[in-house]
Formats: C-alpha cells, structure tokens, sequence
C-alpha cells in the first residue's frame, strides 16, 4: 500500500507522500513528540497552523523539490481543508494504492 495522494489545488496538483523519511523529519520538527501526538495537534476544530505546514512540506519533499518556506506559502487558508483530508487519505485513512501480491507457489508433494 502506497502511502501517497494527490492534492489538487488553485497552485496545481501535488503528491503528499509519507514514507519513513517523511515521518522522522515530521519528528525531527518536534523534538520529544512521537509522530501520533503531532498529528493530534491537527485535529479537531482548532488544527494547529505551525504543524500543518510541518506535515505538508515533509509529505510534499518524495515528490517536489520544496523548503518548508515554500510550502507555508503553497498552503492558501481557503484551501487547509483539501490539505488536510489528503493528509489523511495519504496516511491510509482514504485512497491508498493496493500493491497486488503473486500468490505462493503450492508446495509439492
């Protein structure tokens, strides 16, 4: 299963992709904090804006080539609930990518 989903946005369409990597530098943002609590600061109806840019630019980096700057300024206010729901989908909550598997051979006799 791909941990990955396409968000498509007024700035154009972006791949959010959450790998190990994605989520250790996630971590690394929030010294101390295990990668579930950090993601709790995003739920909610009160989501907090400094680690939804964290999250979106360590899922925008597999794909796009983009600081954490960048990705606070790709992010429009109008636009953080699209983000969000591709957070989530991308973290497995929506639609991930099934990797069909060869069946194992039958043992022989």
């Amino acid at each position: 299963m791909k941990a990955e989903h396409i968000v498509k946005v007024e700035a154009g369409e972006f791949t959010l992709a959450y790998n190990l990597r994605a989520c250790a530098m996630i971590e690394g943002q929030f010294p101390g904090r295990g990668l579930q609590s950090i993601l709790n600061d995003l739920s909610g109806d009160d989501p907090k804006m400094g680690t939804l840019e964290v999250v979106i630019w360590a899922g925008l980096t597999k794909h796009h080539a983009i600081s954490r700057d960048e990705a606070g300024e790709l992010v429009q206010l109008n636009e953080i609930g699209e983000w969000v729901q591709a957070i989530g989908a991308a973290m497995g909550g929506g639609q991930a990518d099934k990797v069909d598997r060869p069946q194992k051979a039958a043992k022989a006799r």
